[in-house]
């Protein structure tokens, strides 16, 4: 089930209508193994990983069986927790999105955990709704064709002028629901492969599920009792919100996987061409550690220094992040689009509090970005 181990199923395919394989084209796939050794320490390792897995479930089991027990199941949870818990998670997430988490992980102040899940899960929003507007948007036929599917009409025609929560979930829904048609059709199947950058199938099964738009509105029904109706918060209601977003958390950490392992955000620096390729050195935003790495991509396409990319293992065609979000380079900070108001731009950060607000004249290349939500595709 390895991307080597379908590439190579797949290069069996009788490629008929309906994919098949005979017995005797099976017997004929190369199956990738490592030595021996490995193979032994492999099994040694997954043994010890099943056992751990057993022993969670039942303490699971009991917990729930047995509430009163509770604190002695927290004991025995606490060899698992060491003091790791998420953040190796956090850190292998692309870093507009992993800053947030960071500053929800890094503080013990209950009131500013709240604050800085509900941060995420609204960047977030923003974020996934940026990889699949910017797939469409390599794609003019497609974009076409298609933008019909999420442009606003009647009064949500202009809702990206003060975007919000809700809106940018909207707009995921709706762009999620259009990639899976595409998906779904065989004719466009490998088109709309190509304009996400022909990715690994586990970053398009979770940007594209219908679970990630239900964790997303519960959070924003949520943030909407409590910030709307909800009072004066005290530290007991603090934590039991803190609680209930964790828990959003966990099902938004089990549905990504792996989804983002194959991937990468890179700001280009220099470059080099040669033989009809570009060398770029590059940054790679991943995690919250600065310095960034440094990598080469190799590119068919020259990159811009002041745009974000996606790129996809194994491939050197990168895909541009339509400029929902900005990178500073200086000074590390990420900024997303919020508004815009008799020509003032407003940009937001969730982890920069040096500057957490930036605002701009309206110019070409934002407008140019605007109306990618707008497009009139008569």
């Amino acid at each position: 089930n390895s991307p080597l181990g379908m590439l190579s199923i797949s290069s069996r395919d009788a490629q008929n209508t309906i994919p098949h394989i005979t017995k005797k084209q099976l017997s004929t796939v190369d199956v990738f193994v490592p030595d021996l050794s490995t193979q032994l320490n492999i099994i040694e390792t997954n043994n010890k990983i099943d056992q751990l897995t057993l022993d969670l479930a039942d303490h699971k089991k009991q917990l729930w069986r047995h509430p009163k027990a509770i604190n002695s199941i927290n004991k025995k949870l606490a060899f698992f927790e060491k003091d790791e818990k998420v953040d190796h998670w956090i850190d292998s997430l692309p870093f507009p999105i992993s800053s947030i988490l960071w500053k929800y992980f890094s503080t013990n102040e209950t009131s500013k955990k709240e604050e800085h899940l509900l941060h995420f899960f609204e960047a977030f929003s923003e974020f996934v709704s940026m990889l699949m507007i910017s797939a469409f948007n390599t794609n003019k036929e497609i974009y076409e064709t298609e933008s019909h599917k999420w442009k606003g009409e009647g009064k949500f025609e202009d809702w990206y002028l003060r975007a919000d929560f809700g809106g940018w979930n909207n707009l995921a829904a709706n762009l999620s629901k259009a990639t899976r048609t595409l998906l779904n059709e065989k004719d466009s199947m490998t088109r709309c492969n190509e304009m996400f950058g022909n990715p690994e199938e586990a970053f398009l099964e979770f940007i594209t599920s219908k679970s990630l738009i239900n964790i997303l509105s519960d959070v924003r029904e949520y943030r909407n009792k409590w910030k709307g109706h909800g009072g004066v918060a005290n530290e007991k209601e603090h934590k039991n919100r803190v609680t209930i977003l964790e828990a959003k958390l966990t099902e938004l950490r089990k549905l990504i996987g792996d989804g983002f392992s194959s991937c990468k955000i890179i700001s280009a620096n220099s470059n080099t061409y040669s033989n009809g390729i570009y060398t770029f050195n590059a940054k790679e935003l991943t995690g919250n550690r600065t310095p960034f790495n440094e990598i080469d991509i190799e590119s068919l396409i020259p990159l811009d220094k002041n745009k974000l990319y996606i790129v996809h293992s194994g491939q050197n065609k990168p895909i541009e992040l339509v400029p929902f979000i900005k990178f500073n380079q200086e000074t590390g900070a990420c900024y997303y689009y919020s508004s815009m108001k008799d020509s003032k731009v407003r940009w937001i950060s969730f982890h920069y509090e040096e500057a957490a607000e930036l605002s701009e004249e309206l110019d070409d290349k934002i407008e140019e970005m605007l109306n990618i939500l707008k497009r009139n595709t008569e």
